[in-house]
């Protein structure tokens, strides 16, 4: 039969004609699929393209002798060779070779082909991902924060974008100036500003996108201590002394004060007032003070440099009056929150000039200040000076009814007080106030009752007859001690 068929197939009239045909129609199915696959992706169909060409160009020898078509779905497609050295069918054909167009070979085609479509179909895939329009969502990742120093409160916002090919972010507003880096801005608010809305712009090649953040202030400040103070500039041992502070809170909370100190005891140490016990030796010592909020907010601690004194000598009428000693204006006016509440006033007005001009003429403001309060009956002014003549020592007013002398404002009867103990306590003018000017009672212009005794005892029978004069005036100067 091999024998029969290899004659058979070298017949002049049939080898020609068959041969042309399948080659025609070979080389347009190759340029047509070689055309379209070269359209849509020639590189993932070169190896097949390769491959199929060098099949359609063997040479005639390599060659079998083609095989009839044969009818679809007919009886001869299911028949079946039940030996190998026989025929399969009735044309004769052997099983040995299989032609171009056998049911094989198109499955192979087959494949080919839906690779071909896969592969084009992924390319344009691939390409619909690499532009993609952007998504874009905003998120504080930072904030708010206050800034004492400019007094704002800010935020730091992050752009969560996506897209292909990676967007470019843009911000109605950046503080930062770009120093965050990219897809961030940091947006400073002030007190009182309206709700800012911040939008961003994502864009690339497939479009553009929008995200929006409305922020408004956020930030809850701390209280803020201006002032803390102790009632008294002169600090003896073993003393109870008011602390008070002076503080507010920005966002009009509520503040709790905590008082500590290194040494001494503080009572109510969450008041203000509170009260501090300085300790019983002398030295330099600390109390500080924190506020805070019902937030958890709390200040920088203030702290108050305590310099704490041995106790004041008692001062009695063989103390001398001349050499100037520390006294607060806190000090001086305690006595008349004592002794008479409703002047004090009057007394805090008075305070601080009777300091300033006891330190010009270098006499001690405290026993002056005991000699004013004694003359004056807590500036009642219960006897024959009234209280509208400013005279606070009694100057002028020798009895019977003598309402002795007045001047013009407080001042200047303060300074004639002090320029009338000059004239009893120093050889000469201490100052341009040591005259008739000044001092109605400065007689002749000298000083001619000075005898060298700067005791306040010396006072006795020359300022006033009392004999107790003196030791009145030393206790109220040891009430401004507490003594």
């Amino acid at each position: 039969m091999k024998y029969d068929m290899k004659h058979a197939i070298k017949k002049p009239d049939v080898k020609p004609k068959k041969g042309r045909i399948v080659l025609i129609i070979s080389l347009s199915t190759a340029a047509l699929i070689l055309a379209a696959l070269v359209f849509f992706n020639f590189g993932n169909i070169r190896s097949y393209t390769s491959s199929l060409a060098a099949k359609i160009f063997q040479s005639p020898a390599e060659k079998e002798e083609p095989k009839e078509p044969q009818e679809p779905d007919g009886p001869a497609d299911k028949m079946k060779s039940t030996d190998s050295g026989k025929d399969s069918d009735e044309s004769g054909q052997s099983d040995e070779g299989k032609l171009p167009g056998s049911t094989e070979e198109t499955a192979d085609n087959n494949k080919t082909q839906v690779t071909a479509k896969d592969t084009i179909e992924t390319s344009t895939s691939t390409e619909k991902e690499e532009n993609t329009a952007p998504a874009i969502k905003l998120e504080v990742y930072e904030g708010p924060l206050y800034s004492p120093e400019d007094d704002i409160c800010y935020y730091r916002v992050k752009a969560i974008v996506s897209g292909s090919p990676y967007p470019a972010v843009s911000f109605s507003k950046d503080d930062s100036l770009g120093s965050l880096g990219k897809g961030k801005a940091q947006i400073n608010l002030k007190r009182n500003d309206a709700p800012y809305t911040l939008t961003a712009i994502a864009s690339n090649i497939a479009g553009k996108a929008s995200g929006k953040l409305i922020l408004s202030w956020g930030c809850n400040i701390a209280p803020q201590i201006k002032a803390a103070n102790l009632s008294s500039n002169i600090i003896y041992v073993s003393r109870q002394y008011d602390l008070t502070a002076d503080a507010e809170d920005p966002d009009g909370d509520a503040i709790q004060y905590d008082w500590s100190a290194n040494a001494g005891l503080i009572a109510q140490n969450s008041a203000n007032p509170a009260k501090w016990t300085s300790p019983d030796a002398p030295g330099e010592y600390i109390i500080t003070l924190v506020a805070s909020d019902n937030h958890g907010n709390k200040s920088s601690p203030y702290t108050i440099k305590v310099s704490v004194k041995a106790k004041a000598e008692p001062i009695s009428k063989s103390t001398s009056m001349v050499g100037y000693q520390e006294v607060s204006a806190e000090q001086l006016v305690g006595l008349f929150v004592k002794r008479n509440p409703s002047k004090t006033e009057r007394a805090a007005r008075l305070a601080p000039m009777y300091i300033n001009y006891g330190k010009m003429f270098n006499i001690r403001a405290d026993i002056a200040w005991a000699q004013m309060c004694h003359e004056t009956n807590f500036l009642e002014y219960t006897g024959d000076v009234k209280s509208g003549q400013n005279n606070f020592a009694g100057i002028g007013a020798t009895g019977g009814g003598e309402p002795g002398n007045s001047f013009a404002t407080e001042e200047l009867g303060i300074i004639a007080h002090f320029a009338h103990l000059a004239w009893y306590y120093f050889p000469d003018h201490v100052n341009k106030y040591c005259s008739l000017e000044y001092d109605p009672r400065h007689f002749e212009n000298v000083h001619k009752y000075y005898t060298g005794d700067t005791s306040l005892g010396f006072l006795k029978g020359r300022w006033a007859t009392d004999t107790n004069y003196a030791d009145k005036i030393a206790q109220f100067a040891n009430e401004i001690y507490g003594n």
